[in-house]
């Protein structure tokens, strides 16, 4: 994998030689060279449990608006539906052609008419803004909303910003969707890194519901997860850390390295946090009912650890523990 990379660089020749090895040596079926590293640990793991499970799930691909998988994200040099595949191959998965033949529906929310003009996207909050943008986000809400009716798992990967949620794509699925039965929820740091990190919660959560057994440390650490995706993809990438940044930069400090200001960051980060989390808990996880044989139990609280785990903004460390009863 190549991380933090472009259609352009150095880097370019080196990926090339990679390539040409892949072929020279007939090894397509084993290594694949793609956008994106931080993801690649989850990828494998999942495909090792599908491997010992003798399992490959099927994954049927929809996105936001027509022709989005041609387009190139910030930060990486493949189209986002050709690396799509190459990670889900790494992650042995399979993409299927209908909804119907799929294990997981993966709805990717994307830019629309170009990553290009990502930066005033990133100012308004959403990517459906640009007046020439086909950025229908009701239609693909209401499809979440359907497949979710009709029992199908339904994984939502959204891309459409780096280091971040689209404000109004969470907005939506705040109204119309139960947030606690998603499959996978993802928008963190680039496409890759969501796409990535959403297929293996997914098809891990899929092989254990094919698996035939329940327990209740599983079915709590899924809505955890999923609650600290949100906790960190948007409470604390959309709606916290401008404020973090804020704080350091006024100091005269960099959010890349603040050395002696860490403590004071924490500190601002923590406060900004806490609220943000616990509103968001209340309003889309408190009172729910688990799945399955839990199905009576109910998640009563949280006790939100939050920090920042290095001397920078860039990303926050997120445990959200529930008690459930």
């Amino acid at each position: 994998g190549s991380n933090d990379s472009s259609l352009y660089g150095l880097h370019r020749g080196r990926l090339q030689k990679l390539v040409e090895q892949v072929y020279e040596q007939d090894v397509q079926d084993k290594a694949v060279v793609y956008s994106g590293t931080d993801e690649q640990c989850q990828a494998l793991l999942v495909r090792a449990m599908q491997e010992h499970r003798r399992k490959q799930t099927r994954f049927f691909l929809r996105y936001s608006c027509s022709g989005a998988d041609t387009l190139v994200p910030p930060f990486e040099y493949n189209p986002v539906g050709d690396n799509l595949r190459l990670l889900l191959f790494s992650a042995g998965c399979v993409v299927v052609d209908t909804p119907q033949e799929a294990d997981v529906v993966l709805m990717v929310n994307t830019a629309c008419q170009s990553w290009d003009d990502y930066r005033a996207m990133e100012k308004a909050g959403h990517a459906y803004f640009l007046p020439e943008s086909n950025h229908n986000l009701w239609d693909f809400i209401t499809g979440i909303h359907y497949y979710m009716g009709t029992k199908r798992r339904v994984a939502v990967a959204d891309v459409a910003f780096a280091n971040g949620c689209d404000t109004g794509l969470v907005r939506y699925l705040e109204k119309s969707v139960d947030l606690t039965k998603l499959t996978a929820f993802g928008g963190w740091n680039t496409a890759s890194n969501t796409l990535g990190t959403v297929i293996a919660q997914a098809a891990a959560r899929t092989l254990y519901e094919q698996s035939g057994t329940q327990e209740l440390a599983c079915e709590c650490t899924q809505v955890e997860f999923l609650m600290e995706r949100f906790a960190d993809d948007y409470c604390y990438q959309v709606l916290a850390r401008p404020s973090v940044n804020s704080l350091v930069e006024e100091k005269g400090g960099s959010v890349l390295n603040m050395e002696e200001l860490y403590e004071e960051a924490n500190a601002c980060a923590v406060e900004k946090m806490l609220p943000l989390v616990q509103t968001f808990f209340q309003k889309h996880f408190q009172g729910r009912t688990l799945t399955g044989d839990f199905s009576a139990k109910r998640i009563l609280s949280m006790e939100p650890q939050i920090r920042l785990p290095w001397a920078r903004t860039f990303e926050i460390s997120v445990n959200m523990p529930f008690v459930v009863e």
